[in-house]
Parts: structure tokens; C-alpha cells; sequence
């Protein structure tokens, strides 16, 4: 050991740096790959647990989003949302189709996991316990505001300018004490000593599939529904002259055909008190609501006014120049439509004259039941299982949605393997992303003039829930009865026999045995006409989505740019 104290000279020498020294260069490609990996990694991770974009094919929530083939709206999907939160209901998600795993959809969700749930006269109605009473499932204001503003009962060209046609067209008009100007754009009503209303004509306000985008659709089948709309809204922009005792509006919901909603707005000078009633009119009813601040609601003659009259979820609102004045709940309970009833909307003044300058209708959502061949008529209590949910489209009468979800299911014959796949062989091709049935022949176009499109009998086909089309040899295969499995109407434990083996099946497990070229082109092409769910009889309803298959929020549309905005 050296004990000297001198101090060594340390055999590395540090080289200081001089400011004029270069820096040591990664190159031009190095540089740019390094940043163009990087580049990539994040947008992976970004696409994977954070947002992504996805286009919607499809019209079932129009007109929240616009679907088209080969694709519509472009929407931007919070991934991130629920690794930390549980979705709330009528948020709309994107999921995984448990049917057809390769396909994403996007819908409303309307149940929530432990709930038992049911459709009435056009709402959403939840309960948690078998006894327990069903209560309407309301949207916030906010949602329902929104909603309302995206379906237009009376096409929106023509509520920015009043004309006779129009008026005459919708409503029920009083020739000899209206008068419609149409340079002017109003309508002037003189009710003298007594009461004069337009009226919505019967018949105009069904709920259909929503129509202002149909000049981009190749089919304009009327999808509308014979049952009366429950939830209503009414803007008004009127001028009270002098003398107009009140501004009347009445919504007649058909679902309660005996319960219309009246609201009176006072004017000045007329001698009468602003009210809101909710059910008959007639001398001792019970009707009036407790008004809050409409009660203090007084109209100045001469002077322009907004009024908004809307009914939502079991919940009526009055809005005046964009002020909430009186916002009520009341309970109806669940209920059937009563058949051949109709809603109505009636306006206009009682004593006095007065004009109108514009005038605008809205519905809700309108969730109807579901009825096919197979269920006809049939009233579904959705039973939904922990840890799953329920979603429906916001174009009822034209959505592929949880209501009609079909599975079926084949033997292959050789090894007993059963395949389960959508009834609707539902796939991600832009170009077909549906079929008539399932299993099917390939099908094209045949030549010009040719309606009836050609089949190839030498392969039956088959697309399962993982999105493996099986080419199948005439006869290798049987059609199941899924009913006969025990499975309930609805259960998602089904999708539990895909890939099992049945080698040894009874009678009660297959529906079609041995299925030959002959057979399936009798099952799908009768007279040479296509039959749509030819297997339905022997598919189960499939209802649920597990809490796994979520893969995020819909937040907003960015694509095209005049539909940019947020998704509520």
C-alpha cells in the first residue's frame, strides 16, 4: 500500500470541450426514424387506450349519427373513459357485437347491469326488484333538449318561413278567422270573444324512421309505426295583440289520451292569471299544476315572444325567451299504447287577435317493441344479467339493436364442432355488411336486367362469431334448435356452446339435419324469391353486452366537417 501524500496524476485526462467543438451527428436517418418510431408508439398507444376514430355504416342511430355504406359519420371514441368509470345509461358507446366479435357497433345505452326493464308507450321504464313497480328511465334536460332538436316532426326547411301550403298541409285550419301571409311568413288568427286553435291534422305525428337524409338512401320504405307519440315538443314565437286574454297551448299525449297538457300564458290587459293544467278541463277537475314562477308570467301585448312547450319522460317544461319557468314530474306508470289513439298539438289564443311567426314540432326518441314472425306482438321484460347492458338505437323502427339480436347455430357432421354465428351473418364489409340468412350462398349481380341476383350451389357458407367464414360441402352439416339446449330467450350463456362438440345429438338439438344444396336453396330461395331469417325459428334471441366488450364513449363527430360536434 502506497503511503505517500503525494497526490497521483489520474491516468484518464478529461478533455474539456471548446465552444467551437461540433456536436456529434446522428445522421439524417437516424434522426428520422428515431422521431418516426417514436411517432408510431405513441399513436399506437394513443389508438389503443386512449381515443380512436371509427366511420359508422349503418342508420340506426341517425340522426345522433349519420351511418353510410361505405360509411358515414366519422366519430371520435374516448377509450380511456371506462378503464376508471362505469357507463351511464343513454351515453352512446361503442362495443364489441358479442354476435359478430370482429364488428364494432355504436348505440345508446338504455339498461344497466341488474336491472329488469321494459318498453312503454315510446320510453324506458327500470326497475331493480321482481315486484317492484317499472318507473320511467329519464334523460336529463340537457339530453332531452338535444334529442328533440335532432328530430323534427315538421321537416326543418319548412319552419323558417311560414307558408299557407304548409300551414294547411299540417294542420286543421279555421279558414274564416286565419289568415296566412305568406310574404310575411306568419299566421294571424282573430279568435274574437271565444277561442280559436290550429291543430296537428290526425295522423301526422308517427313516430317514423328519421327522413332528412333519405334522398342519400337507395330505399325509401316507410318504416313508420302505428302507435301514438308520447313525448312532444312545441316552439312558438308569437305576437299577442291587445285584448288576448291568453296564449294557449295543448299537447295531447295518446298514450294517456285522458290526461292533455294545457298551458295558458296571461296577456296584459286580458284579466287572466298564466297556468299550467295536466289532465280534463272541466268544471271541478283537479288539473293544475303548481306553476312556480309561471304563475307570475305575464305577456306584453304587441311584443315578440318564444315560447317552448315540451314533454319529456314524464317530465312537461315551460320555456319562454329561453328561460326555464316551470319544469314538473308526474308518475305514469308502465302501460300498453291504447291502439287507434292519437297525439295532437293545438295553438292559438283565446279572445283577441294575435299573430304567429314561426312555428317548430319535436319528438323524442320513440322505443318501440320489438315483433317478428317468430314473436309476434310479443312484450319483452329485459332481464339484463351483473355485469352486462343493454343498448338500443336512436332510430328505433330502423335499427339493428339489442331488441332483435338473433344467434343461430350449426353441427358440422364430421367431428360434431358447433359453429354459433348472427342470424344476419352481420360481418365488417362496407360492400355487404349483412346477410339475408345464415349459413348462405355467395351470391352477385346478374346481368343487366337481371333483378334476381345470381347464387353459387357449390359452396354453403357460413360466418361465425369470430368472423371465420366456413366453406361447407353440401350435406356436411345440421341446423340446430338452440331452443332445445335450455338456453333462455335473450341469455347470453349460448354463446358458451361455440366450438363444444355434440357427437351424439338427440332429436330436440337439431332442427335440420343433413343440410343439402336442395334443401338450404328451399329454405332461402322458395319461388326464387329471398326469404329474410329463414332460420329464425330456430335462433334464440340474444340481448347483452358484458362489461368487457365496452371499448369506449362516443364523444364527438369530426368527419364531415358541417357535422362536427359533440355527441350527446
Amino acid at each position: 500500500m502506497d503511503m505517500s501524500d503525494e497526490p497521483k496524476k489520474s491516468f484518464f485526462r478529461r478533455r474539456k470541450k471548446k465552444a467551437t467543438d461540433e456536436l456529434p451527428k446522428r445522421g439524417f436517418w437516424r434522426g428520422n426514424l428515431e422521431a418516426f418510431t417514436v411517432a408510431i408508439v405513441m399513436a399506437l398507444v394513443i389508438k389503443t387506450y386512449v381515443f380512436e376514430a371509427f366511420q359508422v355504416p349503418t342508420e340506426s342511430m341517425e340522426p345522433t349519427i349519420i351511418g353510410r355504406t361505405p360509411g358515414g359519420d366519422r366519430i371520435i371514441v374516448n377509450k380511456f373513459k371506462y378503464q376508471f368509470s362505469d357507463p351511464e345509461r343513454y351515453q352512446v358507446v361503442v362495443f364489441r357485437y358479442p354476435m359478430a366479435r370482429m364488428v364494432n357497433y355504436v348505440k345508446r345505452l338504455v339498461g344497466i347491469s341488474g336491472e329488469r326493464l321494459r318498453i312503454g308507450h315510446g320510453d324506458i321504464y327500470a326497475t331493480r326488484e321482481a315486484g317492484d313497480t317499472f318507473k320511467v328511465a329519464r334523460k336529463d334536460r340537457e339530453l332531452c333538449s338535444t334529442i328533440f332538436m335532432e328530430n323534427p316532426v315538421i321537416p326543418e326547411k319548412s319552419t323558417d318561413k311560414i307558408k299557407g301550403a304548409w300551414v294547411r298541409e299540417w294542420f286543421q285550419v279555421p279558414d274564416s278567422k286565419v289568415k296566412i301571409l305568406g310574404k310575411e311568413g306568419v299566421v294571424t288568427m282573430d279568435a274574437g270573444n271565444a277561442e280559436l286553435m290550429l291543430t296537428t291534422k290526425p295522423g301526422r305525428l308517427v313516430p317514423k324512421r328519421n327522413d332528412r337524409y333519405a334522398h342519400d338512401r337507395s330505399s325509401k320504405k316507410d318504416l313508420g309505426v302505428d302507435e301514438p307519440l308520447s313525448d312532444l315538443r312545441i316552439d312558438l314565437t308569437v305576437t299577442p295583440s291587445s285584448g288576448v286574454k291568453t296564449v294557449a297551448i295543448i299537447l295531447k299525449d295518446g298514450t294517456q289520451p285522458n290526461m292533455p297538457i294545457r298551458l295558458d300564458l296571461a296577456v296584459s290587459g286580458g284579466g287572466a292569471t298564466s297556468s299550467l293544467t295536466h289532465g280534463p278541463t272541466h268544471v271541478g277537475s283537479n288539473g293544475d299544476v303548481d306553476g312556480g314562477k309561471l304563475a307570475d308570467v305575464t305577456l306584453q301585448a304587441g311584443e315578440e315572444v318564444d315560447v317552448a312547450l315540451e314533454n319529456c319522460d314524464d317530465r312537461i317544461r315551460v320555456v319562454i325567451d329561453g328561460d326555464e319557468v316551470l319544469s314538473y314530474e308526474y308518475v305514469q306508470h308502465w302501460q300498453n299504447p291504447p291502439r287507434g289513439a292519437q297525439s295532437q298539438v293545438n295553438f292559438g289564443f283565446v279572445h283577441g287577435k294575435g299573430r304567429i311567426s314561426s312555428i317548430a314540432i319535436y319528438r323524442d326518441v320513440h322505443y318501440i317493441q320489438y315483433s317478428d314472425d317468430h314473436h309476434p306482438g310479443k312484450e319483452a321484460v329485459f332481464t339484463i344479467p351483473e355485469g352486462y347492458y343493454l343498448f338500443f338505437g336512436d332510430n328505433p323502427p330502423g335499427s339493428l339493436d339489442a331488441r332483435g339480436w338473433r344467434i343461430i347455430g350449426i353441427r358440422l357432421r364430421e367431428d360434431g364442432k358447433i359453429l354459433l354465428g348472427d342470424m344476419e351473418a352481420v360481418s365488417d364489409s362496407f360492400e355487404w355488411p349483412r346477410r339475408d340468412n345464415n349459413p348462405y350462398f355467395q351470391t352477385e349481380k346478374g346481368p343487366p336486367g337481371h333483378s334476381t341476383p345470381l347464387i353459387d350451389p357449390n359452396t354453403h357458407h357460413f360466418l361465425d362469431i369470430f368472423g371465420n367464414e366456413w366453406d361447407l360441402d353440401s350435406g356436411s352439416y345440421d341446423i340446430l334448435q338452440l331452443a332445445g339446449f335450455g338456453f333462455e330467450d335473450g341469455s347470453p350463456e349460448v354463446l358458451a356452446l361455440h366450438g363444444t362438440d355434440l357427437t351424439e345429438p338427440t332429436p330436440q338439438h337439431i332442427a335440420e339435419s343433413k343440410v343439402t344444396t336442395a334443401k338450404l336453396k328451399n329454405f332461402i330461395k322458395p319461388g326464387g324469391k329471398d326469404v329474410q331469417h329463414a332460420f329464425g325459428r330456430y335462433s334464440r334471441l340474444m340481448h347483452y353486452v358484458p362489461r368487457e366488450d365496452l371499448v369506449g364513449q362516443a364523444n364527438m363527430v369530426f368527419w364531415p366537417i358541417n357535422r362536427w360536434g359533440i355527441i350527446r
